[in-house]
């Protein structure tokens, strides 16, 4: 009876040991599924700018809104008339950084040319400043923030994409300002707002996909925000935030040819001045021989600033073209020289009637702009107008010194 009962107990010991190996095996097997799991759902979850997986990628909060909520109600007067403000909600590694919002809904007619409507973007973002929410991170977008145009007086919401993407190095305002197959389609004056989205998956400008997004519902129609679109729309054409940025954004003074400098005494050019010059799309279809409808319009028209170096390089190794070429330039020369004293003329005599004293000769000279408030907004826009002349003048007399490897010869003119 002993040996029975123990018999009984072995079994169930045996039992027993046996059960618990298969739970300990059940649950390595659940434990590795599960990491497996895990890992899978980690990488399908990375963010990606198509939006996909957006709200539970590594948070980003504009303008202090509160960094935990996904789908929050953003008014566009938060974004236009309003500083910008950036913060992560986990830290990133050190470098710079781009931030851009995205409507995707905006350009749907456009998809099969991958291009979307980009209401503002910020470009070196440091990385310092993303990780600090008290000061906030207040970033400078590289146009004025835009939504599109309303199409109805009623509510009207919109998705708002806003990624953070770190950059391969740091960029310059020509790698994003350009034509796209949008702009050539429907001629539209949208600047830079529309891009293509290929252009942020390029592996030597950015280091991987975003690093945090963020969805917003943009309430882009209603009766108030109709107005500020009016009021924008009024802005834009009125060109004074452009003519302000082109006079008082910071840069080295450049030295013009002394006889240019001479005509103008009063007009002080700047480097960046000759660079939006050289980049200027409309500049360059003048040096191709095709300038068709060429404006001086305060509106950012930028392209590449390299064409003007491969332009260059192409006609020294055609001497046939570079004579016609070289022909056109100077004549195209002789044009602007032309409004350029038409235009100095007005101003001259918008600052001798600003005062009782004096006339034209003695404000020729004089480098501070002295001008009554009735003729200030007229001088302004003429002034602007003289500069970019100035600048294209100079820009054209030196690539035909570069071409004839002489100094620009003014008795021809």
């Amino acid at each position: 009876m002993q040996r029975l009962r123990d018999v009984q107990q072995q079994t169930a010991n045996e039992l027993w040991l046996i059960q618990t190996k298969n739970i300990i095996r059940f649950l390595m097997f659940t434990s590795l599924i599960t990491s497996r799991l895990i890992s899978v759902i980690s990488k399908s979850n990375s963010c990606c700018l198509g939006g996909r997986n957006i709200c539970i990628c590594p948070r980003l909060a504009l303008n202090q809104l509160p960094v935990q909520q996904c789908n929050a109600k953003i008014q566009p007067r938060q974004l236009i008339d309003h500083p910008i403000s950036v913060y992560l909600e986990q830290p990133v590694s050190s470098g710079l950084y781009t931030i851009v919002a995205v409507a995707p809904e905006d350009t749907s007619r456009y998809n099969r040319f991958d291009i979307r409507w980009i209401v503002f973007m910020a470009i070196n973002v440091p990385d310092t400043c993303l990780a600090s929410n008290n000061p906030p991170c207040v970033i400078q977008p590289i146009y004025k923030p835009r939504i599109a145009n309303c199409s109805r007086l009623t509510d009207q919401e919109t998705q708002l994409f806003v990624f953070s993407i770190k950059q391969q190095k740091t960029f310059q305002l020509s790698e994003f300002m350009g034509e796209t197959p949008a702009q050539k389609i429907d001629q539209i004056k949208a600047f830079g707002h529309f891009m293509e989205i290929r252009q942020f998956h390029n592996p030597t400008l950015f280091d991987g996909p975003p690093t945090h997004a963020n969805r917003y519902r943009l309430i882009r129609c209603d009766p108030t925000n109709v107005l500020y679109m009016l009021s924008q729309i009024a802005e834009e054409r009125d060109g004074s935030s452009v003519i302000e940025q082109y006079f008082y954004s910071p840069s080295p003074t450049y030295r013009v040819y002394s006889k240019l400098g001479t005509l103008v005494p009063f007009i002080l050019v700047t480097e960046r001045m000759i660079r939006r010059e050289r980049s200027n799309c409309g500049t360059q279809r003048e040096l191709t021989g095709y300038p068709g409808r060429v404006t001086l319009y305060p509106v950012p028209d930028v392209c590449s600033e390299k064409f003007i170096e491969k332009l260059l390089d192409d006609l020294r190794h055609d001497e046939s073209k570079q004579k016609t070429t070289l022909k056109k330039w100077q004549k195209q020369w002789k044009k602007w020289l032309r409004f350029l004293h038409y235009q100095n003329y007005i101003l001259l005599w918008l600052r001798s009637i600003s005062s009782a004293k004096g006339g034209r000769r003695q404000f020729r000279y004089f480098r501070k702009h002295v001008v009554a408030e009735p003729f200030a907004k007229a001088y302004w826009i003429y002034l602007y107008r003289a500069t970019r002349v100035t600048c294209k003048l100079q820009v054209f007399g030196e690539l035909i010194s570069a071409l004839t490897g002489q100094t620009i010869d003014y008795t021809f003119y």
